[in-house]
């Protein structure tokens, strides 16, 4: 259980740093279930990939505010449900 949590945090850190490699592996990791969860939302396949590129977009600006999220992937389902 301490990996899982110390390999988030590294996670989390690549992201507020703007590492490519950690925003990669993001998406490696939730991905999928991103566009599904946005494919839910929107109905549409086009208006799902583009609510995950523009919530990807959307990291990458507020990357510095990722250090103080303790639930990542709750932080990212939940912004994308404000994106889509």
């Amino acid at each position: 259980m301490a990996e899982a949590s110390a390999s988030e945090e590294s996670l989390r850190n690549g992201l507020r740093d703007g590492r490519e490699s950690a925003f990669a592996e993001l998406y490696d990791r939730l991905g999928p279930a991103l566009f599904r969860t946005a494919l839910r939302i929107t109905g549409g396949r086009e208006e799902a990939e583009d609510a995950v590129q523009e919530l990807f977009a959307s990291l990458v600006r507020s990357r510095r505010s990722l250090a103080g999220v303790t639930n990542l992937r709750g932080y990212v389902f939940a912004a994308l449900r404000r994106t889509a």
